[in-house]
């Protein structure tokens, strides 16, 4: 997305008709998949983004402490589209349950290490990315953060 954008309808503004329908879609999915404690806006980098805000969350995401900490990210790119998912990062029985979800609906999972790219929304198995949104409410993500940035010596 455009790294010149300054809120959710500029970035989506600012994308081909085709790539904004597939943001819009993927966009109204997160929001309504997403569980309560977080805020949607616009990241440096243009991403859509649903992060903890920082009233409730002070410290902020480790590696720079001013930006809020991102539960998920839609990102457009060269390839298509990627949905990132810190929370997958370091959840790894949550990340083989996606990928298992995935084989079973007989999807090919293109997924990394915390995100899942994707050239168009059928490519996805939204059920399960929706469920695992949707058990993530912010101060769970918080303190399993919190929990894994201590193990880490953090």
């Amino acid at each position: 997305m455009a790294t010149a954008c300054t809120s959710v309808e500029s970035c989506l503004d600012a994308l081909p008709e085709e790539r904004r329908a597939v943001v819009t879609r993927m966009r109204d999915f997160v929001n309504g998949a997403i569980a309560e404690g977080y805020e949607e806006r616009v990241g440096a980098n243009g991403m859509i983004m649903w992060v903890v805000p920082h009233s409730p969350f002070p410290a902020g995401y480790h590696c720079n402490p001013k930006q809020p900490l991102m539960l998920a990210a839609l990102s457009v790119n060269k390839a298509g589209y990627s949905l990132h998912m810190l929370s997958l990062y370091f959840d790894p029985a949550a990340m083989d349950a996606l990928k298992a979800a995935f084989v079973k609906a007989g999807k090919k999972p293109d997924i990394g290490k915390g995100c899942i790219r994707f050239k168009k929304i059928e490519d996805l198995e939204l059920d399960a990315v929706a469920e695992h949104m949707a058990t993530m409410p912010a101060s769970k993500f918080v303190e399993r953060y919190t929990q894994l940035l201590g193990s880490r010596g953090k």
